[in-house]
């Protein structure tokens, strides 16, 4: 073999070592973010975080919402600002090492509570069984007001809606009954119609803690069923006046070409 064949062999050799010790790095990398990921751990801007369960404290009972809270968005209430604790130290450095995979997070890693919101079903089960029973009676009231009312449940409410409109959404939120109910509104309509704005009706709240507040609600759902068929009816008599209107117009075009 002659100088130049053993400089070239020399050459291919040094290079897969390199590429292996590369492979080797990588994959050492790769397999520690692994096990932080694995225990809930997670690196961001050089700082490492643990995830760790939120535990809903006591509160103090609140003064009842006022009206305007009802324009509220219909999800689920907003997590709480993510709370940061240090974490405490190790207890022992012989503790740390009788696991391998253990991760020691340095002094100053920071913890973030995850809150853990219920979804309908599992507060719905929390209910007590007269509970439970106003929810069902004023869900089965807005389905039997017409055939074509639909059901629905998503993670957080159930809702009774005719069309695109809502009779009634039944929310669960920390073991209390929330009916929202949206009652149309003619004149306020009829005034979108005419300036082509978007306005969309504030929604009202109610607190279901009482029996009787479910003949409140169900008031409430009959108010709103005749203002969805009032609506219909309008919209249904401005299509007839605009069609009346637009074939006036091409009778009179056509009588003025003659």
């Amino acid at each position: 073999m002659n100088d130049t064949l053993w400089a070239i062999y020399i050459g291919v050799l040094c290079l897969v070592a390199l590429l292996a010790a590369i492979w080797l790095v990588i994959e050492v990398i790769v397999r520690k973010r692994k096990e932080r990921l694995a225990g809930g751990i997670y690196e961001l801007d050089g700082k490492l975080y643990k995830l760790v369960p939120y535990e809903q404290e006591e509160e103090a009972p609140q003064p009842e919402p006022a009206e305007d809270a009802a324009a509220e968005e219909e999800e689920a209430e907003p997590l709480p600002e993510p709370q940061s604790e240090q974490l405490p130290e190790p207890e022992s450095e012989p503790a740390a090492a009788a696991d391998p995979n253990a991760v020691v997070l340095p002094e100053d890693a920071v913890v973030l509570r995850v809150k853990n919101t219920l979804t309908y079903d599992e507060a719905y089960a929390e209910l007590s069984g007269e509970e439970q029973r106003r929810v069902d009676d004023i869900l089965a009231f807005a389905m039997s007001k017409d055939k074509a009312a639909k059901k629905t449940q998503s993670k957080t409410a159930a809702t009774v809606s005719l069309g695109r409109n809502q009779l009634v959404r039944i929310a669960i939120r920390k073991g209390g009954i929330l009916a929202r109910i949206t009652v149309p509104n003619d004149e306020l309509s009829a005034y979108a119609d005419v300036s082509k704005t978007k306005i969309k009706a504030k929604p009202i709240d109610i607190k279901v803690d009482a029996p009787e507040t479910v003949g409140t609600v169900k008031d409430l759902i009959d108010l709103t069923y005749k203002g969805i068929l009032d609506e219909r009816e309008r919209k249904k008599q401005l299509q007839r006046e605009r069609r009346r209107a637009k074939q006036t117009a091409a009778n009179d075009d056509k009588g003025g070409r003659k």
